[in-house]
């Protein structure tokens, strides 16, 4: 068996979230790993064998109970074992997107349900048999199929789900360099390697990351420092100096001015006013 996909027949309205297609794969010699992106989140679960799943620049182990989430416009492939024929059912989903539970974007999310198939598995072969048998109603079915299937993935402690309007991405190099600022944001990033990273001209990367997404990469760098500074302000007792240092700031007054341009305040008047307002909360509880 190579590939068998169903395409599931769209609502007669329109539905924020919806199956779009279901397909069961296992590697055969027709298998064709090249990296690739979808407008749609696909979740796939692994059903025997062993490969390698590539998320961009990452390449991680899979194999049997596995379940990989990939976010929409996330470019990422998958390949085989030969000696350890690697299967799997993939789900793709209009609407939605996944981040971890501190809201943070991620491009993927793999966790491993072997102690726990049973809670999972049924409803992707229930997917699959519907989309096959396609009886009446059957997309309907899928869809509610899919919503407990969402359910039942929320409940996991590291991610939730956003639903969203799906973005057509015009430039896949601005959003790799997004995601490279999401997760090496506590490095030592300017424009200069950033435009090495991306492989692009300063000038050419701060055109279309403008246009793409409606702020420069060193703005959206520190905007996405700021927001992680305001998770450690609120819940840390770290010194402004190790917060500046953690965040990759090239010292605590250039940290300061940044953060009071961006929220309006300073560090440590956004601290010193969160622990008032808990004491507040505190003192009418008592």
């Amino acid at each position: 068996m190579g590939n068998i996909r169903y395409e599931v027949d769209p609502p007669e309205g329109d539905a924020p979230i919806w199956p779009l297609y279901i397909s069961v794969s296992e590697y055969d010699h027709t298998w064709h790993s090249i990296l690739h992106s979808h407008a749609n989140a696909e979740i796939f679960y692994c059903l025997a064998g062993e490969g390698r799943f590539k998320v961009e620049n990452e390449d991680i182990p899979v194999s049997k109970d596995d379940l990989i989430i990939v976010n929409p416009n996330i470019a990422h492939t998958e390949y085989s074992l030969e000696d350890r024929h690697l299967s799997y059912i993939v789900v793709g989903v209009k609407g939605v997107s996944f981040r971890a539970k501190n809201g943070e974007e991620v491009s993927y999310q793999a966790l491993n349900y072997a102690q726990n198939r049973q809670d999972l598995l049924p409803y992707f072969n229930s997917l699959v048999s519907e989309a096959d048998r396609r009886e009446a109603h059957y997309a309907e079915t899928c869809y509610h199929i899919l919503q407990v299937l969402l359910i039942k993935l929320q409940r996991h402690e590291h991610f939730s789900a956003e639903y969203i309007t799906p973005k057509k991405i015009t430039s896949p190099d601005c959003l790799a360099v997004k995601r490279y600022i999401d997760a090496h944001y506590a490095e030592q990033l300017d424009l200069d390697s950033l435009a090495r990273i991306s492989h692009m001209s300063k000038f050419y990367l701060v055109h279309s990351f403008q246009k793409e997404f409606g702020i420069s990469p060193i703005n959206y760098l520190m905007r996405r420092r700021i927001r992680e500074a305001c998770q450690l302000l609120t819940h840390t007792n770290h010194l402004l100096s190790d917060v500046s240092h953690m965040l990759g700031f090239s010292s605590p007054s250039y940290f300061s001015q940044v953060f009071r341009r961006i929220m309006g305040t300073s560090p440590r008047a956004y601290r010193q006013a969160l622990r008032t307002s808990n004491n507040n909360g505190k003192s009418k509880n008592a």
